[in-house]
């Protein structure tokens, strides 16, 4: 995507105190500000919501403004090197991929090493099993539930095959419509979003919370990275504490999940956030399983690319602690 695309792309959500983007390299201070990137309003970023919400970023001398894309797969990695965004939340599939086709990226931590995501199907469906011979949706290839999908499957002793993918599109909505409508008989999603299916009368099968997966990998142009080392640690320390504080005060939590998701209900909210507790790792720093579920994405994207995946990737990553 060319980068005046992303900049048209993208939709201020919510901020911290502005100012201008950009840095050096003495340190954060109360005039830095980080633009994030990431993919949808949900419950998955708990730990930025709450990081805005309790000042705890503000303490570390960061302001930060979180920015929704709209421009699939890619927008993340595309608004990084444009230059339009300084950090961004992503699939690490996704960052492999931009990796392999030349993108001069580096992951600086991860919040989510495993799927966050729900299954949901026709309340004909009542197993694994079930879904064998059926039509399931995803939104776009190559996202966290596409990918999700071949690993649930095989995990129950199935392959890809035997089930046929509705591609939907990047909303949930469309996925929701075709289950609803009876056009596909299972779907994957992520709360709070897709509870309406519960009133709907869909059947919540189960979820891939055990199955590891570079979800939200924390990742920020090399650029961007040499000249603002400090930055990029205090972001860590502070998403630590955030990660801490959103397991330590759940009702707080929860009001942050309810206004910046736009969720229906407290209920709803609640229950995200209890979901989302089983896959958020207690801190963004990386470790030896981190790295492994990222060698994997490097494996899958290469895959998908005919391409053959690096056997080293450590000059794709960077622990910082």
């Amino acid at each position: 995507m060319a980068a005046g695309a992303v900049a048209a792309a993208v939709t201020f959500t919510v901020a911290g105190c502005s100012s201008s983007s950009g840095g050096s390299s003495s340190g954060a201070s109360a005039s830095h500000s980080i633009n994030i990137v990431f993919g949808s309003n949900s419950a998955s970023y708990t730990d930025l919501f709450v990081g805005i919400d309790q000042g705890i970023f503000k303490k570390h001398g960061l302001n930060v403004k979180l920015t929704t894309l709209s421009g699939g797969a890619t927008a993340s990695t595309s608004a990084l090197a444009g230059g339009h965004a300084d950090m961004a939340y992503a699939q690490g599939s996704n960052i492999a991929s931009a990796i392999l086709e030349g993108g001069k990226f580096t992951v600086i931590g991860m919040t989510q090493s495993h799927y966050n995501l729900q299954l949901w199907t026709n309340p004909s469906v009542t197993s694994a099993q079930g879904l064998k011979g059926k039509k399931v949706s995803s939104g776009q290839p190559g996202t966290e539930s596409d990918e999700g999908w071949t690993a649930y499957l095989e995990a129950n002793g199935m392959q890809r095959s035997d089930v046929t993918t509705v591609y939907t599109g990047g909303a949930n909505t469309g996925q929701f419509t075709a289950l609803e409508t009876g056009g596909v008989q299972g779907t994957l999603s992520t709360p709070p979003d897709d509870l309406v299916l519960r009133t709907h009368g869909m059947r919540l099968l189960g979820d891939l919370t055990d199955l590891p997966n570079a979800t939200d990998s924390v990742v920020v142009s090399d650029k961007w990275l040499s000249a603002n080392p400090t930055i990029a640690k205090s972001f860590i320390e502070a998403d630590k504490e955030a990660l801490e504080y959103a397991r330590s005060h759940k009702t707080e939590a929860v009001k942050s999940i309810e206004k910046h998701t736009r969720s229906a209900n407290t209920a709803d909210a609640t229950e995200a956030y209890e979901f989302y507790l089983k896959v958020l790792n207690p801190t963004p720093v990386l470790d030896a399983a981190d790295i492994a579920t990222l060698k994997t994405a490097f494996a899958t994207a290469a895959k998908s690319k005919g391409k053959t995946a690096p056997a080293d990737i450590t000059p794709y990553y960077k622990v910082i602690s």
